[in-house]
């Protein structure tokens, strides 16, 4: 469970990041 939030955390923030240098 706790493996499976880290890798949703890390895509979450990832995603954030890739909008960001995309705006």
């Amino acid at each position: 469970m706790a493996k499976g939030k880290d890798v949703r955390i890390r895509v979450i923030l990832e995603c954030i990041s890739c909008v960001r240098k995309g705006a």
